[in-house]
């Protein structure tokens, strides 16, 4: 597997988590206000004084079929939409005025959370790490027996090369052989009798052949490997890193 491959999987694991958490918490929301028209129909339609009192708010609160909920909800005179934070029952009539009174219900994110089902959210989200933290170990013991110099890697296995994105890099033999060199130089140097005593070692001066070779690799490794040969003095050449 690529790493952009996982990297993708492990957004779309995340994405999912998120998604499910947001979707699992609205109808959290949804069912606390329901919960709530319900205990403020049947309150209203208990009540017996004309104005709300502490006995109105504990017969509301006992209405409430979420225990939880209970602390923190109340009915209050209906003003305007929309006020504060908190979530809000629609608004009904009082029964023996002219007034309309609402409940009302001081929840905290993390309580609306608690009274949520978050079970598929927390399975997805300990999937993301479970998943992150197998892609670093996958990731890190493809890494070894590899040499990576700028974006381009020696397999050691195979004595190919590829990219970082592990595409491989289509190189003649004798190209393969001089990346090779450059790679296992502590360096990244060699000069041009090294060169010249490795790939041609009956060749008398093979000068011409290794200017053609350099020539045609360039565009290779600078293309796929942002990489470049630069010539030194003393007849060196040094691979090092593209600008």
């Amino acid at each position: 597997m690529k790493p952009y491959h996982s990297i993708l999987l492990f957004m779309a694991i995340v994405a999912g988590a998120i998604m499910s958490g947001h979707y699992n918490y609205r109808r959290a929301e949804d069912a606390i206000v329901a919960d709530m028209n319900r205990a403020l129909s049947k309150t209203v339609a208990q009540c017996q004084e004309e104005w709300i009192t502490p006995d109105t708010i504990r017969d509301y609160r006992r209405n409430l079929t979420m225990a939880a909920l209970r602390p923190y909800a109340t009915v209050q005179y209906y003003a305007v939409e929309d006020q504060g934070n908190g979530l809000r029952s629609c608004k009904m009539r009082w029964r023996h005025n002219d007034f309309n009174v609402q409940g009302y219900a001081h929840v905290s994110f993390a309580s609306v959370l608690l009274l949520s089902d978050q079970r598929l959210s927390a399975a997805l989200s300990l999937l993301a790490v479970v998943w992150g933290l197998f892609s670093v170990f996958l990731f890190m013991r493809q890494r070894r027996g590899k040499v990576v110099l700028g974006e381009m890697m020696l397999c050691e296995d195979d004595k190919r090369f590829y990219t970082l994105r592990h595409d491989a890099i289509r190189l003649t033999p004798m190209q393969n052989q001089l990346m090779q060199m450059f790679f296992r130089s502590e360096t990244h140097e060699l000069t041009k009798q090294e060169i010249c005593d490795c790939l041609w070692p009956k060749k008398p001066d093979a000068s011409a052949t290794l200017y053609t070779l350099i020539k045609r690799l360039r565009p290779i490794i600078e293309e796929q490997g942002k990489l470049k040969i630069a010539s030194g003095r003393g007849q060196n050449y040094r691979l090092s890193q593209s600008d």
